[in-house]
């Protein structure tokens, strides 16, 4: 979906965010999420990126997933 599809849902991000607040938006997944908040924002956006291991984020989502399989396959979708 980082299509117009993506590109739609991104201004429809953009457009709930109050610019007078500090926000986190977490899940970014696409290269066009990065650009259309770079874009928007200019030098008021960063970017922090959070890498974990797959096995711990298996153990902190074990409320939903109760096999290592069924995680993975959420994960990779």
């Amino acid at each position: 979906m980082a299509g117009k599809g993506q590109r739609e849902l991104n201004r429809l991000l953009i457009n709930r965010i109050d610019h007078s607040k500090d926000v986190v938006v977490d899940g970014l997944r696409h290269t066009i999420d990065h650009e259309s908040l770079q874009a928007t924002f200019g030098s008021q956006f960063s970017l922090i990126f959070v890498d974990t291991p797959l096995q711990i984020r298996f153990e902190r989502s074990r409320d939903r997933y109760s096999t290592f399989q069924q995680f993975l396959a959420a994960d990779s979708h």
